[in-house]
């Protein structure tokens, strides 16, 4: 994801700072669940220089946290259980992250309540032609940094992998609608996705 994702405004000071969830698998060693760090900017173009170059370092921290933990484990495939254990991890985090941006307030004009309305719907049409067409493509980045989060290597070719891309499209797209549901004032939405629903 782009350093842009992690951008957040101060709602009451103006100034700009890059926010991020720690992947649950390297929290022990970076030792908190998010990370955040002020960009000193009420600048948007400067804030979204400076958020790249902190994506930047936030990623090698990452990458050396998750070398810190033990030597990758090699799985030849997962249960059926354990892929949906994964989607529904990833959606809970996807939504924890939605509300907390709700809770911070970002206000929006007419113009750009219209904008992110659009680029929402745009993407539920992506996602749904994925799962049509059995595309497994914009979940693969995600499903690869789970499974490195997770010290786990799956093969691509896979009927696992396969199965474990499958249901984040499906976990992707139910988070998707549930943002666009709280962009529309419903707080109430429940998942429709057997695989997500309560």
């Amino acid at each position: 994801m782009s350093a842009m994702t992690y951008l957040k405004r101060d709602p009451n000071s103006g100034t700009y700072y890059f926010r991020r969830g720690v992947p649950a698998a390297i929290r022990g060693v970076i030792g908190k669940r998010e990370w955040k760090e002020t960009l000193g900017t009420k600048d948007v173009a400067t804030a979204k220089r400076l958020a790249h170059e902190v994506g930047l370092k936030v990623e090698a921290e990452f990458a050396r946290a998750a070398q810190a933990e033990t030597v990758v484990a090699s799985v030849a495939e997962l249960t059926e259980p354990e892929i949906s254990e994964v989607a529904r991890s990833w959606y809970q985090d996807a939504v924890q992250e939605s509300d907390v941006a709700n809770v911070e307030g970002v206000k929006y004009t007419d113009e750009t309540y219209r904008e992110e309305v659009a680029g929402m719907e745009e993407l539920a049409g992506v996602l749904k032609r994925a799962l049509g067409m059995n595309d497994s493509s914009p979940a693969k980045p995600i499903v690869d940094r789970m499974l490195a989060d997770r010290q786990a290597s799956i093969a691509e070719d896979s009927a696992s992998y396969k199965k474990l891309c499958h249901t984040m499209l499906r976990a992707m797209l139910e988070a998707l609608q549930q943002a666009q549901a709280k962009l529309d004032g419903n707080f109430a939405y429940k998942p429709s996705d057997p695989l997500l629903a309560e």
